[in-house]
C-alpha cells in the first residue's frame, strides 16, 4: 500500500488524511492513489465526505470491539466518528456553495460504497444458491 504523509499539510493528500485520522504509516486505512483518484474527482471536502463515509461502512462490518493484552479497540467509536467527519465536510461544501446540493448527493452517492449482501441471501432462499428470486421480472 502506498502511503505518504507530510505533517506540514502541503498536499490536498496530506489534509485529506489528517481529517480522516489516517496519519500512521504503519497501519493506513487508503492508499495514495484513492486519495488523489477522490481529491481530483470531487475535490478535497469531497474527498473527505466519500472516503469518512466508507471508513465507516467498513468498521461498521467489523466486531464492535477487539481486545489483546489489555488493550482493546471499539469499531462503533471510529465509525461514529467518521459519520461525523462526513457530515462536517459535507457542511463546509454546502457553506462553500462549490457544488450544489443536489448535484453533490447525486456524484458522491455512486463513490459511496455500497454493501453486497448476495453471499448473506442464499441463508433465506430454501436451496443454496437459488437466486431465482431476485432475478427481474
Amino acid at each position: 500500500m502506498t502511503f505518504s504523509y507530510d505533517p506540514n499539510l502541503t498536499l490536498p493528500r496530506d489534509r485529506v488524511r489528517l481529517r480522516i485520522g489516517d496519519i500512521n504509516p504503519l497501519n493506513p486505512l487508503r492508499q495514495d492513489e484513492t486519495i488523489a483518484a477522490l481529491v481530483g474527482a470531487v475535490g478535497e471536502l469531497g474527498a473527505i465526505e466519500v472516503l469518512a463515509t466508507s471508513l465507516a461502512a467498513e468498521y461498521a462490518q467489523r466486531a464492535d470491539s477487539i481486545g489483546d493484552n489489555g488493550q482493546s479497540i471499539s469499531w462503533s467509536r471510529r465509525v461514529t466518528t467518521w459519520l461525523e467527519v462526513a457530515a462536517r465536510a459535507r457542511a463546509d461544501l454546502a457553506r462553500q456553495n462549490a457544488i450544489p446540493a443536489d448535484a453533490l448527493d447525486s456524484m458522491l452517492t455512486g463513490l459511496r460504497p455500497v454493501r453486497s449482501d448476495v453471499e448473506y441471501r442464499a441463508e433465506y432462499v430454501r436451496e443454496r444458491g437459488d437466486f431465482s428470486w431476485d432475478a427481474p421480472r
